[in-house]
């Protein structure tokens, strides 16, 4: 097993372990090859970056059916760069996070500044506070989408539900991710501009040490989500590269994208490589990357592969030409297409899933990106994992002082292609 997850590891073994039949097996493909060399020479081997390799010589072998002899592959050499610039499509609706809201205690006579709906939680929790409770969530959108759900995690606490001063009835028509984030189309109800989500609901306080769970947890104020046809622009952006993550030294470091603000957008068909950035920063789901390419040559004596230098994404499903050649989730990031490659025009299609990272967060750690994650990761209490923090956070935050852990501002991770596709070669 290869404990990096960056570097490829080529060395020699040499044990007395190995018997006479030795067959090495590749757990990720389901196949098997005869290893070269010997007891008293060793076999050069040689495991990618978190990969792992088996070898048998018992009965396991005496069954198996080896695809051929394993060998080390050679570094291919690059014979064509594809422009990081793609027709895109997602699969799935957008999303869009919304976790600060203005919060009202006085029959909404008065408002605040928006803040952490966690926070707001937090607070009232901390005064013991019960009663009536507004929260105003503000949604900015420079392009007004045509389709568009609300969705929220428990719909029937709330009294009440307001969209621009309009009463709105919560009509429940699924869910999305979770079976308990229940959904509702508000389609045509959002306008250019400025626009407000309010919700009027009766606030119990969470109370530690009560044993029944409804007491104990109160009244969970939560994020609310919009999902539909739309982009989502970043505002006020920066990327981060010092962060939790990349510190620990164990993985390809990554930029950790930081935003202020965002705003209901137009979507785009043509996409650089990072999807993230470009309209989808809190997108959960699969997205569907093309382009057509020119190959001038074909040599029949070479194989030729589809290799990512640098992509972001939990499952990859290569097309080529309209075959599926390969699913990959692990490295190597490279995949053999030369039995569908054809000299002249060729068509890449690349579905990319990701995770729920950029959707759930945490979105306001200092660090970044975390590699260790608890409760208190998304707010500013401090406690495992992190350890520091301060358990008054949204007060010093609400009056200007600076936090240990918790930032206003958003981050969220790359998704996609950070650098271009290459097809490279080999010999036969």
């Amino acid at each position: 097993y290869n404990t990096s997850h960056t570097s490829t590891a080529s060395f020699t073994l040499q044990t007395g372990l190995i018997g006479k039949n030795p067959v090495l097996w590749d757990p990720a493909t389901g196949k098997c090859f005869t290893p070269q060399g010997s007891q008293s020479k060793g076999y050069q081997l040689e495991i990618e970056p978190s990969g792992m390799i088996w070898i048998s010589s018992g009965a396991l072998s005496s069954t198996a059916k080896p695809s051929g002899v394993y060998q080390v592959q050679p570094a291919g050499q690059s014979v064509l760069e594809l422009k990081n610039e793609w027709q895109g499509k997602r699969l799935t609706d957008n999303s869009f996070t919304l976790d600060f809201a203005a919060y009202s205690t006085d029959g909404g006579n008065s408002y605040g500044e928006p803040e952490p709906v966690i926070g707001i939680f937090s607070r009232l929790s901390k005064q013991k506070y019960a009663g009536d409770l507004r929260l105003r969530f503000q949604v900015q959108a420079d392009n007004p989408p045509s389709k568009c759900q609300l969705v929220l995690e428990q719909p029937a606490m709330y009294d009440s539900i307001q969209i621009n001063r309009k009463d709105y009835h919560f009509n429940s028509n699924g869910f999305f991710v979770d079976h308990q984030f229940k959904t509702s189309d508000i389609s045509g109800l959002l306008q250019k501009g400025a626009n407000a989500i309010q919700f009027q609901l009766k606030f119990k306080p969470a109370i530690d040490t009560c044993r029944m769970a409804k007491d104990r947890f109160g009244t969970e104020i939560e994020s609310i989500y919009l999902t539909g046809d739309f982009a989502v622009a970043a505002h006020q952006t920066s990327d981060k590269t010092d962060s939790q993550r990349n510190r620990t030294g164990d993985f390809k470091n990554r930029p950790v994208h930081q935003a202020k603000t965002f705003s209901i957008t137009a979507e785009k068909d043509l996409l650089p490589g990072d999807i993230s950035t470009n309209g989808y920063p809190f997108y959960a789901g699969a997205f569907e990357l093309k382009q057509s390419f020119e190959l001038p040559e074909k040599d029949k004596n070479k194989k030729y592969f589809l290799e990512f230098p640098d992509c972001e994404s939990i499952v990859s499903i290569i097309e080529l030409n309209g075959t599926v050649i390969d699913t990959l989730c692990w490295a190597p990031y490279k995949t053999d297409i030369t039995r569908v490659l054809r000299k002249g025009r060729n068509d890449l299609k690349i579905t990319m899933v990701n995770s729920l990272r950029n959707l759930l967060g945490p979105h306001h750690n200092v660090e970044g990106e975390l590699v260790k994650v608890g409760p208190n990761s998304f707010a500013g209490a401090g406690g495992f994992p992190g350890g520091s923090g301060e358990a008054d956070w949204y007060d010093l935050r609400k009056s200007g002082k600076k936090t240990k852990t918790w930032t206003d501002s958003y981050n969220y991770i790359p998704f996609g292609m950070l650098a271009p596709v290459r097809i490279i070669t080999m010999s036969n």
